[in-house]
């Protein structure tokens, strides 16, 4: 039995929300200048994470610290 974690960083380990992250980080990669709610709206319609909420994409955004409409823009430039 493989021991989880051991040896490893924590910043390598999969988290379950990384889909929802990557699909949030894409959002933003293509319109950077949409709001959290447009964002979110946009989950819901094209994807599978229907019940998505504000607070979520709130809590993704700040963790990739990108709350701020010119971090986000800096992001989609890759500044």
């Amino acid at each position: 039995m493989e021991q989880q974690g051991v040896g490893v960083a924590s910043d390598d380990l999969v988290s379950p929300d990384d889909g929802l992250e990557s699909a949030v980080l894409r959002l933003v990669r293509e319109d950077p200048f949409a709001s959290i709610r447009e964002i979110r709206n946009d989950l819901r319609r094209r994807s599978d994470f229907r019940d998505v909420g504000w607070w979520k994409v709130f809590g993704i955004l700040r963790k990739n610290r990108l709350l701020r409409r010119r971090s986000r823009f800096r992001f989609m430039r890759g500044i």
